[in-house]
């Protein structure tokens, strides 16, 4: 494992408990508050991923608390999509980390930005099939969270992994919401002072946009999620804003469909396929209540296309017309 220059004073190894426990290697990912280190449990012979606070977090008792509180989240959630915390402590210098499972791969944003890269790039371009199965990875662990009364609430192309071998992770679980079902209804519990909303992202909800936090449940993630299914569909985000106010008044805006674009390389015939669009834009819905009200009711329609498109495109096109029905019936009704 080679050396890498660190941006903080760093030893070789992690002490825990006085003994030999982390040898610090490469860095994986440099973040604003942390970083991630290729590191190795010298304990147990395993390539690990080291997370670390950086010395100016440490020194913020709101940071340390939402670091901690990121691995207690995902330690309670045991699923194939979310990536297992081994350990977390801090060194005899009392610097907080965490170490979880070690994955070669790249994020979704990565992979996106593959297809959109010119036609002589040397970069492999995964194909629209290749791209909703992992869409419904991410989903899948979505709807494990929400069984288990957890709101993520930061989903975005960057904070999914995409291992060599098919795995996908969702990641940065440090601002999720947790929710308590009771019956019907879903009352919510507020997180810690520590989780703060996180700025206006791309795929900021409407909810989270006018900090209406008692309107945020598991169509703010179905919202988020119908934002990264538009990225896969037309290789740009949802909302385009650059400044703290465009991101703002696109994200109460209701969004346009995706139309009037040049072809992108990776639709089928080089059309957009309209099905899976009004799928997304379904999602992306201002109000709540018209987006799918589960995530497995929204894995059901990728899954609809995704039949239809390996019986040959047929069915597909039937698919759009009959959803296109039910969504003028719907209207009709409201």
């Amino acid at each position: 494992m080679s050396s890498h220059p660190t941006p903080h004073p760093l030893e070789a190894v992690v002490f825990h408990d006085g003994a030999l426990r982390y040898a610090i290697g490469e860095i994986i990912v440099q973040g604003s508050t942390s970083t991630i280190y290729e590191a190795r449990d010298v304990a147990l012979g395993r390539a690990v991923a080291l997370k670390m606070l950086l010395p100016e977090s440490q020194a913020k008792p709101d940071y340390v608390l939402r670091f901690i509180r990121e691995a207690q989240v995902a330690a309670q959630l045991q699923h194939p999509g979310i990536l297992p915390i081994y350990d977390l402590g801090f060194d005899k210098h009392q610097r907080r980390y965490s170490t979880t499972r070690f994955v070669e791969g790249e994020s979704l944003a990565g992979l996106l930005d593959a297809v959109a890269a010119p036609a002589e790039s040397a970069a492999p371009r995964p194909s629209l099939g290749a791209l909703l199965a992992i869409f419904q990875k991410i989903c899948d662990a979505i709807a494990y969270a929400h069984s288990r009364g957890v709101v993520h609430c930061t989903l975005r192309p960057e904070i999914i992994t995409v291992g060599r071998y098919g795995e996908v992770f969702v990641n940065n679980w440090g601002l999720a919401k947790l929710l308590i079902f009771e019956g019907e209804t879903t009352s919510r519990v507020q997180a810690p002072e520590a989780s703060a909303e996180p700025a206006l992202s791309r795929y900021t909800s409407p909810e989270q946009a006018e900090d209406a936090l008692e309107d945020i449940d598991t169509r703010t993630d179905i919202h988020a999620l119908g934002g990264i299914l538009f990225r896969i569909l037309t290789l740009r985000d949802p909302i385009t804003g650059e400044t703290e106010s465009e991101l703002l008044d696109q994200a109460l805006s209701p969004r346009d469909p995706p139309a009037n674009q040049p072809p992108c390389p990776h639709w089928p015939g080089e059309k957009l396929p309209d099905y899976l669009a009004t799928v997304a834009m379904k999602a992306l819905s201002l109000d709540r209540d018209d987006r799918h009200p589960t995530v497995r009711t929204l894995q059901q329609e990728i899954a609809a296309w995704q039949d239809g498109a390996a019986a040959g495109g047929t069915d597909a096109a039937k698919l759009w017309k009959g959803f296109t029905g039910l969504l003028g019936r719907h209207d009709k009704k409201g």
